[in-house]
């Protein structure tokens, strides 16, 4: 199968080789290949560019992750850092709304004529922290193109980044139906039922996603920790467990399956996983807390003799 590379402005995927976008003729930025990543793997800002959250906009594995879902998991283990159980991935501080004069109107002599053109001056205030100047441009954008499923999808994503995962839905929702190939829709639709509570529809959205992207472990562990929410923890533990295998490296999913195992009442397996994430993580913040709940799943104190 031939190579794409995803716009980071418009979304669409072009065959690799190309320097200009067909569908909006901006130039096309080639995936790149993570050199430490096992067998060369591209890396996953470079195959999440353009098409999770708003297009063109390059975050942070930690911030991908937080975008997804915002849970807290009940169990023994309670990070410092984050107040709740569970791993909690931070997002990097947005940058404070620009005071310039026009700034909120993106790059200086571009104005929005075309629902690409709003995109692109809500790519720059998204960027900037401005989220409610990227909200009017994407509402602009749907305006001028209530079809085109990019607008849509970004729309949906600059209401949920200011608290109105509700009204995002219908947007998310066309999005999917005019693209139903397409993940990030999918994704980000899931995450809105996610951060409204209602993991009954954000479980089967996390599942189609999956389906749609396979091998992406951003997918598996968000689906697990919906299932973890829902208190399904043998599916939970199975997507924690799909994502590990994509993304061997990231200590957190350690944790989170060690608590579906809590659950589970397997203590054995539960030491386990913690372990596995000392390993990775020694010098995390945790790591005491974390070998105080190994040494107690290991070695439980004897019943109370009656």
């Amino acid at each position: 199968m031939a190579a794409s590379v995803v716009c980071t402005f418009c979304g669409a995927k072009i065959k690799e080789g190309r320097t200009k976008c067909l569908r909006c003729g901006e130039a096309l930025v080639p995936a790149a290949v993570d050199a430490k990543a096992p067998g060369g793997v591209p890396s996953f800002v470079a195959r999440h560019r353009g098409q999770l959250t708003i297009a063109g906009s390059v975050l942070s594995v930690a911030a991908l992750l937080v975008i997804a879902i915002s849970l807290q998991s009940s169990g023994p283990l309670v990070p410092e850092n984050a107040g709740t159980t569970g791993p909690q991935l931070r997002t990097p501080a947005a940058a404070p709304p620009s005071t310039k004069p026009g700034a909120e109107d993106g790059p200086k002599g571009v104005q929005p004529v075309t629902d690409l053109d709003a995109q692109r001056v809500g790519n720059a205030a998204y960027a900037q922290g401005n989220f409610q100047g990227a909200l009017d441009s994407f509402e602009l954008a749907v305006k001028k193109n209530p079809n085109n499923p990019t607008a849509l999808n970004n729309l949906g994503q600059a209401l949920v980044r200011v608290g109105r995962a509700k009204e995002a839905l219908p947007y998310f929702e066309r999005a999917t139906a005019l693209s139903p190939s397409e993940w990030a829709p999918r994704f980000n639709l899931a995450h809105a039922y996610g951060e409204l509570g209602d993991w009954p529809r954000a479980i089967p959205e996390y599942e189609h996603a999956a389906q749609l992207f396979p091998d992406d472990y951003v997918t598996h562990y968000n689906l697990g920790l919906a299932l973890h929410k829902a208190s399904r923890e043998e599916p939970a533990v199975a997507e924690f467990k799909r994502a590990i295998a994509l993304a061997p490296g990231e200590a957190s999913f350690r944790l989170s399956l060690a608590l579906s195992y809590e659950r589970l009442q397997k203590p054995a397996e539960a030491a386990t996983a913690y372990e596995e994430y000392l390993e990775l993580a020694p010098n995390a913040a945790e790591a005491s807390k974390v070998k105080t709940r190994i040494e107690a799943l290991r070695h439980p104190a004897p019943p109370p003799q009656g």
